[in-house]
């Protein structure tokens, strides 16, 4: 009998090389070559340190913007000014009765003030009519002479870092301010009369003022003795009415309060030094 499975005959193929598998073949580099990483595992090595100099980017903005809010609310040219006031009207003044005769502090302050130079410091802040703090305040550096004048003016806005600074100078009637590097004559009503404001007590060609009354007021815990003038300044065609809270600590002027007819809002000068000369 015949196995099956066997091949039949002699005549079976013989295995050659030619039956034999091919192997696939690499070329390898040199064992010096220097190797690189594929691009795309380049790319997304950069991408994770991209994403994470960006997270540390915007971390360094954010504590720079908080730290820049913080200051700004607590230590910008507003805020700083305000925490320093002498005389802080923001919750407004206890008064009294009238003293029974009109005190004289003004008119004793002014005896000194002719041909005299008087230089003052004073901060000028504004409630509106609703007693609402507004949200600028200026610092003035005032000098007047009885033939010339200069002022310097710095105005801050509540929780903004910078300031606005003007200054202008009075010459005879002659009033410059300084734009630009250099100085521009503009209207003369656009210089402060604050020697006006704070010191006068007679009737000149220019305006007239008069003391209507004179009362005791507490303004924080500190007592005052408040005089009431009234000023009609003869500007332009029609007269410009102002009346003035004046506030006297220890005979010499410590701060005034002002209104007039033009404007809705309470204008409080901190008069914080002031020299006659």
């Amino acid at each position: 009998m015949t196995n099956e499975l066997e091949p039949h005959g002699s005549n079976a193929p013989l295995e050659t090389d030619e039956n034999q598998p091919v192997l696939p073949k690499f070329d390898f580099p040199p064992v010096d070559e220097v190797y690189a990483p594929l691009a795309d595992a380049v790319g997304s090595q950069a991408k994770q340190s991209g994403k994470l100099r960006l997270l540390l980017v915007l971390a360094l903005i954010a504590a720079l913007l908080g730290g820049l809010l913080v200051y700004n609310n607590h230590f910008a040219f507003y805020e700083r000014t305000l925490r320093n006031l002498n005389f802080d009207y923001q919750n407004g003044e206890t008064t009294s009765e009238s003293f029974p005769i009109k005190s004289q502090y003004a008119q004793n302050i002014a005896k000194n003030l002719y041909g005299k130079t008087i230089s003052l410091h004073t901060v000028m802040y504004a409630f509106d009519s609703a007693q609402t703090l507004q949200r600028t305040l200026t610092v003035y550096d005032y000098f007047v002479s009885p033939d010339s004048a200069e002022m310097t003016a710095k105005t801050g806005t509540s929780k903004w870092l910078f300031t606005d600074t003007q200054k202008m100078r009075m010459h005879g009637s002659t009033v410059e301010e300084h734009k630009s590097g250099h100085w521009e004559e503009v209207e003369a009503n656009r210089f402060p009369y604050f020697d006006l404001f704070f010191f006068a007590t007679e009737n000149t060609d220019q305006y007239s003022a008069s003391l209507y009354d004179s009362y005791p007021s507490t303004v924080g815990s500190t007592l005052y003795h408040c005089e009431v003038w009234l000023i009609e300044l003869y500007q332009g065609n029609s007269p410009i009415y102002y009346s003035l809270y004046r506030y006297y600590l220890n005979d010499k002027l410590t701060a005034v309060r002002m209104l007039n007819d033009r404007s809705d809002l309470i204008y409080v000068y901190d008069i914080q030094d002031y020299t006659i000369e």
